[in-house]
């Protein structure tokens, strides 16, 4: 069935909606979430990627990324990527609209049949011409422009009535820009009234610096001072930087959060409250509410009159913004559950007629209301079907009805709602189609959000990777997993829903500094065998005491490690292609689990051995040959002998449940019939340990619409239970394992994916204690710890590390703080 695309490329972030069969729905573009950052990068190889990937490498090589191009939309100067791409912002916006273009068709099997592309309202002829210039770079045969209020506008009357001849106000705060502009509710759509304006010197970016820079100062550091040419204090300033953003992201919500800032030498944490962000900020926020009534007067209305103020943007979701506009203004507003979404939603909706053209709802005639002066807010000019609308007042916020769940899973979180174009009075295309020019053929980048990892070397004079002449050098990347980590998590603390509200302080007030967290001291080595950038996933300990580690390389070759004494020594396990994940040890044999090919074809994969000198491939057993097992994820000895083993199993729902296989020697494998590991969304286990009662298992799990930390426990390994207590906030869980004294021990990341660092949290009763992890002097920065094993000489941890450039598989022994 034809269905139609909305697309809205914003500075900062990318989202796209479809419409089908009367409904409409957001469209997962990123591993996580249904928005990817507008983001480009430019490899070496000349591949253009896309978002998340984008971001992840741009951390080593800056230089080659493109973003904010929005604004540089009519700038004659090219856009720089490397030391010889050069793309306007129209070309990097049509290579980013052909990508979204192709990640819909492939997830929905065609191209939409009718395509809208949003823009800020202000856009004139000149910037407009552009984007059909960007539709043209991305293959298009035409494409419907549309301002982006007129969008949100749309969004926000298929979920409750608004009149014909309404105003409605929208106010949209991004990361980067302010809009404001007023539309007026017609007889089949909305149009754009009075003239819009806006300021795009204030975003969500410029809270982001004010509060770093505030923290900063409570926390006693001075930023100017430091050297951010140095990879530790770099690094450190990254992190410091994302714990910010989650903290007043997390702010919107709670009371009060906790910031760690941890730079070389320093580790500390920051207590701010919403009140105290508040006060960072306020001005900056009212001179946003003070251009939108300015823009609302242009247009010769007043807030107090308007049908309702929507709030679009993520940063609108502050609700200092909602505050103002009520207490300031006397304006009714509507906070939308999805405001970066409310966008592309409503162009997928106006786009609907395009597609599945619809007839207005029959009616006799009305008598007709007498003249007015202003739009009759009471009572639309065609009777409609009774829908509840919450009263107004001045001083109450309308909440939007809840979007309903979507009615089949999806592969990540997705916006789902059914709207009725007749009944909400949108029963004609509102954008404008334009014809694109056909261009003669020209070879185009490949654009793509998976980044196979590159090892990049420098060579001699002028056959270097920048031909620099220097000796061999591994500056590679690893694309690891795809994570989404808020480093806030660390110390969270959520605040009461029935807590009184807090005055807020005065502008000399100064944030609580906290005690110095814990911290675990990781001494260790990269393990450079073999060459090449790999990635270490697991490791066992035998009965001699000899450490066995698996892994894979950066182009997906599985990698396994054998420590004697001191030294560890490659291993080639067989095949070409594939991913070790975990191994354990039961019996005097070794099991390693993992996946094998790639994309469609890939399939669970085990491989046994008795001393991981060497390493068999075993044939599948027939519960692991079915097609929607995409691999298994985790392996831990079993209690009564053998093994089990967790996977990942599409068959009942597409973005992955998990399934269990028990083994008694790691040759023959049968499913277990488990409860407790499904539910709507994905969920994965990572890792599985014993524990004190049974079995503890480690992951991710669909909590709302975000993909957070999962624990869950087992007393036999059948019956599961998702654990209402996990490490706060928002973690990447990655590895556990229990500690001599009963306690367990999780670790893995506590950043984001740019900026990756290692985490640990320690397990007593329902309480987890955060410890930071912190590399001793000589060994290599923790990025990522995906392996607990515990030793006679202590716990030891596998992963991903850093030392100055170089990125390669790391083992640390972990020192962990008393109790």
């Amino acid at each position: 069935m034809p269905f139609s695309l909305g697309v809205d490329i914003g500075s900062t972030y990318t989202a796209a909606a479809l419409w089908r069969d009367g409904s409409v729905q957001s469209v997962p573009l990123g591993n996580r979430s249904n928005a990817v950052p507008s983001v480009l990068f430019m490899r070496e190889d000349g591949t253009l990627l896309v978002g998340e990937a984008a971001t992840r490498r741009a951390v080593v090589e800056p230089d080659r990324q493109a973003r904010d191009f929005k604004r540089r939309m009519g700038d004659e100067v090219p856009i720089l990527l490397g030391d010889e791409h050069r793309m306007s912002a129209q070309e990097l916006t049509g290579h980013l609209l052909r990508w979204v273009i192709d990640t819909v068709a492939e997830r929905e099997g065609e191209r939409p049949g009718h395509l809208v592309l949003t823009h800020p309202a202000e856009w004139g002829d000149y910037r407009r011409d552009l984007l059909v210039e960007a539709a043209a770079t991305a293959g298009l045969p035409d494409v419907g422009l549309l301002p982006e209020p007129v969008a949100a506008a749309a969004w926000y009357a298929a979920q409750d009535r608004v009149a014909p001849g309404a105003l409605v106000g929208v106010y949209d705060l991004g990361g980067g820009t302010f809009d404001a502009s007023v539309v007026r509710k017609t007889e089949t759509g909305f149009e754009v009234y009075g003239e819009p304006g806006g300021d795009e010197t204030i975003g969500g970016l410029n809270f982001d610096h004010t509060l770093l820079r505030y923290v900063a100062a409570a926390a006693g550091v001075d930023l100017a001072a430091l050297d951010d040419t140095d990879p530790a204090t770099a690094a450190g300033l990254a992190q410091f930087r994302d714990a910010v953003v989650d903290a007043k992201e997390a702010l919107s919500a709670d009371t009060e959060a906790t910031i760690p800032v941890l730079l070389p030498g320093l580790a500390r944490h920051v207590t701010l409250s919403r009140p105290q962000l508040e006060t960072l900020i306020r001005p900056q926020i009212l001179s946003t509410v003070q251009l939108f009534a300015q823009i609302v007067n242009r247009a010769g209305a007043e807030p107090s009159a308007l049908h309702g103020v929507l709030l679009v943007g993520g940063s609108s979701r502050i609700p200092l913004v909602s505050q103002l506009l009520r207490t300031e203004l006397g304006a009714r507003v509507a906070v939308d559950a999805h405001p970066k979404y409310a966008v592309s939603l409503g162009a997928a909706i106006t786009a609907a007629p395009h597609v599945a053209p619809v007839a207005p709802p029959v009616t006799p005639p009305v008598p007709q209301p007498p003249p007015t002066t202003t739009p009759d807010w009471d009572a639309p000019t065609v009777p409609l079907p009774k829908i509840p609308v919450p009263s107004f007042d001045t001083a109450a916020t309308m909440e939007l009805r809840p979007v309903p769940p979507a009615p089949e899973a999806v592969d990540a979180p997705t916006v789902v709602h059914p709207v009725n174009l007749a009944l909400t009075g949108l029963t004609a295309p509102t954008d404008v189609t334009v014809t694109v020019p056909r261009r003669p053929y020209i070879p185009q980048p490949r654009v793509t959000a998976r980044d196979e990892p590159v090892v990049v070397r420098t060579g001699t004079a002028g056959g270097g990777y920048w031909g620099r002449g220097a000796t061999t050098a591994v500056v590679g990347v690893v694309a690891v997993v795809a994570v989404i980590a808020l480093i806030a998590a660390i110390a969270l603390h959520r605040g009461s829903p029935g807590s009184p509200p807090q005055s807020p302080p005065p502008r000399s007030a100064t944030p609580s500094v906290g005690p110095t967290l814990p911290v675990a001291q990781a001494t260790g080595a990269l393990v450079t065998d073999p060459q090449g950038v790999d990635v270490m996933r697991a490791a066992a300990l035998l009965p001699s005491g000899e450490l066995v580690a698996v892994g894979y390389a950066g182009n997906q070759q599985p990698r396994g490690w054998v420590r004697k004494g001191a030294a560890w020594r490659y291993i080639a396990p067989p095949g070409t292609t594939g991913l070790m994940l975990d191994v354990a040890v039961s019996g005097g044999r070794l099991v390693a689990v993992g996946s094998s090919g790639t994309g469609d074809n890939q399939r669970p994969a085990v491989w046994t051995s008795t001393n991981g000198e060497s390493w068999k491939a075993v044939p599948l057993s027939a519960d692991l040959q079915s097609d929607k097992l995409t691999g298994l994820t985790a392996v831990v000895p079993a209690r009564g002998g053998g093994f089990l083993a967790a996977g990942i199993d599409t068959k009942t729902d597409r973005a992955g449940d998990v399934a269990l296989f028990h083994s008694g020697d790691g040759t023959q494998w049968q499913r277990v019939k488990a409860t407790g590991l499904d539910g709507s969304g994905p969920q994965e286990v990572r890792k599985i340990a014993l524990g004190p009662d049974g079995y503890v298992a480690v992951g991710a799990d669909l909590n709302g619409a975000v993909l957070g930390p999962a624990v869950w426990t087992s007393p036999d390994g059948q019956q599961w239970q998702l654990s209402p207590d996990h490490p706060p906030g928002s973690p990447d869980l990655l590895a556990i394992a229990r500690q001599a004294d009963g306690s367990m021990l999780v670790c893995g990341s506590v950043s984001s994916a740019d900026n990756p660092a290692a985490g640990c949290w320690v397990q007593r009763g329902s309480d987890w204690k955060a410890v930071s992890v912190a590399a001793a002097q000589g060994s290599p920065s923790a990025l990522y710890i995906y392996g607990l094993v515990p030793t006679p000489g202590g716990m030891v941890a596998v992963g991903l590390g850093r030392s100055g450039t170089a990125t390669d598989a790391a083992v640390w022994t972990l020192a962990l703080p008393p109790s």
